[in-house]
């Protein structure tokens, strides 16, 4: 490989650009292995060298890219949960306008049968006031999101669209929890 005024040669491109997918795709997938670490085991619960595992990779990405379980957390919440929030907020806001039948479905699915995602977002949301790293993005984050969700819920008064978010939110919290299938529990109560 050689330099050839300044520029990379096509090998030199090729390889570097090689070496940043590569890059990318190891953090793809330490990511997906964390929500799914935290929707099992919590962050509590969640292992650099668990994830290093199951992520097929050594344990030297993740501590070269995070100083500990909490920045990996934190490190998901940017890139992954953050963007599932904006999703809850934004399928409540759809039941909230119009009592939009899927969003109903997708938000049902969700707090009967979770979704990683799903799981991992109630564990860092609830988690969070123990860990000041995670509280730090995470209250920010949330106070921004539920603004924003409020602003496309002008003509719905705030108390109203709040508890549409309580409702949403107490659901994903308690109903992976339940007893029975969400069939079953609706049916106890008709």
């Amino acid at each position: 490989h050689f330099i050839n005024r300044g520029r990379l040669t096509v090998s030199q491109s090729k390889s570097k650009k090689t070496r940043a997918e590569e890059t990318e795709r190891i953090s793809r997938r330490l990511r997906e292995v964390t929500v799914h670490q935290l929707a099992t085991v919590g962050v509590d619960g969640l292992s650099m060298v668990r994830v290093a595992q199951e992520a097929k990779t050594s344990k030297s990405p993740l501590y070269r890219r995070y100083d500990d379980s909490i920045d990996l957390a934190v490190d998901v919440w940017d890139h992954h949960l953050r963007d599932h929030l904006q999703l809850v907020l934004r399928r409540t806001a759809q039941l909230a306008l119009n009592g939009d039948e899927d969003a109903l479905t997708w938000l049902t699915d969700q707090m009967y049968r979770p979704s990683f995602e799903s799981g991992a977002l109630v564990e860092c949301l609830s988690a969070a006031r123990r860990f000041e790293y995670l509280l730090e993005t995470v209250e920010i984050d949330l106070d921004r999101e539920l603004q924003n969700y409020l602003q496309g819920l002008p003509d719905l008064p705030v108390d109203i669209a709040l508890s549409y978010v309580i409702y949403v939110f107490g659901g994903l919290f308690v109903g992976p929890l339940l007893p029975g299938t969400r069939h079953d529990y609706v049916r106890a109560f008709t």
